[in-house]
């Protein structure tokens, strides 16, 4: 295994910026998500960083070295895309084998490195299977016992688990952590799904526009985001509410609430629909039920009260409808305040 250091990473197409002086580190060992939406320029580092394209400007480094002018088949990175990339004329014995092959490892140490592999991801018995006898989460092993099989420094995923379905996504959510850490392999991970970066990863590198916005664990970059970029990003619902600070107090349309480290000034506050509970009795009284949205183990209501809108999150004990009049508690000490301007 190896640490990774990216360093002023740039790259271009076209005269158009997709990656703009990036840097970032990975520990030993240390799985790092990049997470960031679609065209946010992740495949294209995840690409630099496996030298399968060079950077206009900037250097990858692993444990201190450059390996900016290393060969790809000497890096010691291996790269699994979402399309697994499974040879289909080959069997699964010949595709995990194919790395070893091509490196000129003799068969009989081939032939012990499959039978390990196989057991590595509970495949013992598929060897002799073709890659249109398998399921999707069974090609989705086979292609990370073909990029383990060589024995990589450095393991790199793009977007792995996008093309199964739900379900079979989070079951290969925890096998690939599982193996990750039994192996204690350096992994980077390419994802756009904020959830599952917060699953699996140790830190999380948030990559916006070509840029990096935020490098924390999973609890700092959801509870602390650098930025409201950053916080839009993370999390599907979220409540919007804009005031004032003054003298240590942010004044809004909900009331006025304690914000002893904010300087004076316009704020939006970013509000979770988590922090803001239908509660009888306490706080704001006289919100309306404007709509009702089952998920199961909760319920996601939308409330207004004269023109504003929040969204808020409750247990399925009870269930209030449309039109019905409810009070509302807002935990403002997890609300994330941001300094902006008024339209």
């Amino acid at each position: 295994m190896a640490e990774i250091r990216v360093e002023n990473v740039s790259k271009a197409y076209k005269g158009e910026k997709i990656i703009n002086g990036v840097s970032f580190e990975v520990n030993r060992g240390e799985l790092l998500s990049l997470l960031g939406p679609s065209g946010a320029g992740k495949t294209t580092l995840l690409k630099i960083i496996a030298g399968l394209v060079r950077p206009d400007a900037g250097n990858i480094f692993f444990d201190g070295a450059s390996v900016l002018n290393v060969p790809v088949e000497k890096r010691g990175a291996v790269l699994v895309f979402q399309d697994y990339l499974l040879f289909p004329h080959m069997t699964v014995e010949q595709n995990i084998a194919f790395g070893l092959r091509m490196a000129g490892v003799p068969e009989n140490k081939r032939r012990k490195a499959v039978l390990e592999m196989l057991a590595l991801v509970d495949m013992k018995g598929y060897e002799h299977k073709y890659p249109h006898e398998l399921s999707g989460g069974q090609k989705q092993r086979v292609a990370l016992a073909r990029a383990l099989a060589v024995k990589p420094r450095v393991l790199l995923l793009d977007e792995p688990f996008s093309n199964l379905d739900p379900r079979l996504r989070e079951s290969m959510r925890e096998f690939t952590r599982d193996l990750q850490r039994r192996m204690e392999i350096t992994t980077i991970l390419v994802t756009h799904d904020w959830e599952e970066a917060l699953m699996v990863s140790d830190r999380i590198a948030v990559l916006i526009n070509g840029s990096i916005k935020q490098v924390g664990t999973p609890e700092e970059v959801y509870f602390r985001p650098a930025s409201l970029e950053v916080a839009e990003f993370l999390g599907e619902k979220k409540n919007y509410v804009k005031g004032r600070v003054k003298d240590g107090v942010f004044s809004c349309p909900l009331g006025d609430f304690p914000a002893p480290q904010a300087v004076d000034g316009l704020y939006t506050a970013v509000i979770r629909p988590e922090h803001v509970r239908i509660s009888p009795g306490v706080e704001i009284s006289g919100w309306t039920v404007h709509d009702v949205r089952f998920a199961g183990g909760c319920i996601y209501y939308k409330v207004m009260k004269e023109g504003l809108f929040l969204l808020c999150l409750a247990s399925n004990d009870v269930i209030h409808r449309p039109g019905e009049r409810v009070d509302v508690s807002v935990d403002f000490s997890k609300a994330m305040l941001f300094e902006t301007s008024f339209d």
